[in-house]
């Protein structure tokens, strides 16, 4: 590249053919920035890359058959953005270490996010593992991903992790595949992170199946995302006694989201409060909150601010309380976006509720179960009632949502749809019907025709309903004016598809049109016919 020796700037992403850099683009000693950005078959570095003393930027995103940085990238101290850095070894250096973890020391101006793949180790642990340190003094480093893409033994990753050690201005950090059963040393202080890491904003953790504990996180002040998945481990969050005299339990959390811990019981054991036997302090901003697959956990801290909750396949004697808070909480509307038992409603202020799905309740027979709960839901706009097969009745419950908009029955018993069925009480403000995978429902309920404010109504994949079609050659004009076509060629929108459908009716009974009145804006009708 001798007319090159200038560059600046190299963009080689997309590359899928390349499976080396050539060696003379070490002679390019004022290249600044290399982008390397999917080059999918791309594994092995110059032998003198470090002679690139000048690169500032190094994007090697996309990269997946790069296992390795190249020896002496500590020498590249004018790196301000590298994107991944993975510990590895090359085959054509004979499976020797290229780069390793300790050479990060001297990056020092390091800056915005990295992300770390430890494909294998090259550490010895016969080190003392409080030489380490590696990313304390990188003051401008704020997001760090750690990915242990490697099986190996729980002590070697905790020796390996324990090195690290980030700057204390980090504001995010995402540990992935930890098989070690204690969180890394540097975070040990005192068991608090809002020590040694005070200013984090967001962490993950994710498949830390061996993790035992955790240290407190619950005073770092500037915290407002926690997500934790896959622990078979973990039974309680903290293990530090708390009381009313502490400081503010999570200060700033706003969204929390645990995932498949399988043996988490509470956030606190037994005797770990020292506020009263059943006193726990309250999340006083937490927003959203997703509990996914938690099968033993059956108590929570009070969530006062909440607004959005999903509740899946977990231990259905766990009922989320509210708690005390400003009077201005009372303002806040909450959406329980997807819930699989109707228990979990009992604790939850009715007056609060907007938005509810159930789904996959399999104990739910009569909707009048929550009768109390809805009576109390003035404020519901929106309910989803999706693959609860045993239900039989909606009646005593339905008929108090007078605020209702908008109704989906999803894949549910055409017994639902008997005489008891309140459509009259949705009359005034149900603007939006949604009608999916009802396989035995044969005709529509007369009682529609009472939904004098219906919109918007889709019916999907009801195999067996009849509807007339041929009819709407009659009033043509009247039809084509409330957007139904007179054909019986549809043009279906499903799911953002517009999907050209040929649906054949086998049976008369009576026009969609006809029922359900001329202020219909939108039907879509979609019905899969077998030959």
């Amino acid at each position: 590249m001798p007319h090159q020796l200038h560059l600046r700037y190299l963009d080689l992403s997309r590359n899928v053919k390349l499976k080396t850099l050539p060696n003379s683009i070490t002679k390019l000693y004022n290249l600044q920035s290399l982008i390397m950005v999917g080059c999918s078959t791309w594994k092995e570095w110059p032998i003198c890359f470090y002679k690139l003393v000048n690169l500032r930027l190094l994007d090697i995103r996309e990269c997946p058959e790069l296992t390795y940085m190249p020896l002496g990238i500590g020498q590249l101290t004018n790196l301000r953005d590298l994107t991944h850095f993975k510990v590895g070894t090359s085959s054509s250096m004979g499976n020797q270490f290229g780069g390793e973890l300790k050479d990060i020391k001297s990056l020092v101006n390091l800056r915005g996010e990295l992300d770390i793949r430890i494909f294998k180790h090259p550490v010895s642990y016969t080190e003392n593992v409080w030489q380490g340190g590696y990313w304390e003094h990188i003051k401008n480093l704020k997001v760090l991903a750690i990915n242990f893409n490697v099986k190996a033994r729980p002590s070697d990753n905790e020796a390996l992790i324990a090195k690290l050690q980030p700057s204390r201005n980090l504001m995010q950090l995402k540990l992935e595949n930890y098989n070690g059963s204690e969180i890394p040393r540097w975070g040990r202080a005192e068991h608090d992170w809002a020590i040694n890491l005070p200013n984090l904003v967001k962490i993950e953790l994710e498949g830390i199946e061996r993790l035992h504990g955790i240290p407190s996180l619950s005073n770092l002040k500037h915290l407002k995302f926690l997500s934790l998945f896959m622990s078979n481990s973990l039974e309680y969050m903290e293990t530090r006694s708390r009381s009313k005299a502490d400081l503010p339990f999570f200060p700033s959390l706003e969204h929390l989201s645990i995932w498949c811990l399988k043996r988490l019981k509470g956030w606190w054991g037994a005797d770990s409060s020292r506020g009263g036997p059943h006193w726990q302090p309250p999340f006083p901003r937490l927003s959203t909150l997703i509990i996914n697959s938690c099968p033993e956990l059956t108590s929570f801290p009070p969530c006062p601010s909440l607004e959005l909750l999903e509740v899946i396949n977990s231990n259905k004697s766990l009922r989320i309380f509210p708690g005390e808070g400003p009077q201005n909480l009372d303002r806040l509307k909450l959406r329980v976006r997807e819930i699989d038992s109707v228990g979990y409603l009992t604790t939850l202020p009715a007056y609060r509720l907007t938005h509810i799905m159930i789904k996959a309740d399999q104990e739910l027979r009569r909707l009048s179960e929550i009768g109390e709960v809805l009576k109390k839901s003035s404020s519901l706009q929106s309910l989803n009632i999706n693959r609860c097969t045993r239900l039989t009745s909606v009646s005593g419950a339905l008929e108090h949502l007078t605020a209702l908009e908008s109704l989906s029955l999803i894949n549910i018993p055409a017994e639902v749809f008997d005489d008891e069925m309140p459509w009259k009480s949705l009359c005034h403000n149900l603007r939006s019907l949604e009608l999916e995978f009802l396989n035995t429902i044969q005709i529509l309920p007369t009682g529609m025709k009472h939904l004098t404010a219906l919109q918007n109504i889709s019916i999907i994949r009801c195999n067996s309903l009849k509807v007339e079609i041929s009819r709407f050659d009659e009033t043509k004009k009247t039809s084509q004016q409330r957007g139904f076509r007179s054909d019986a060629e549809a043009h279906c929108k499903v799911a953002g598809e517009v999907v050209d459908h040929l649906f054949k009716v086998p049976t008369l009974q009576y026009s969609v049109p006809d029922l359900l009145g001329p202020q219909i804006s939108d039907l879509v009708i979609c019905m899969w016919i077998t030959p």
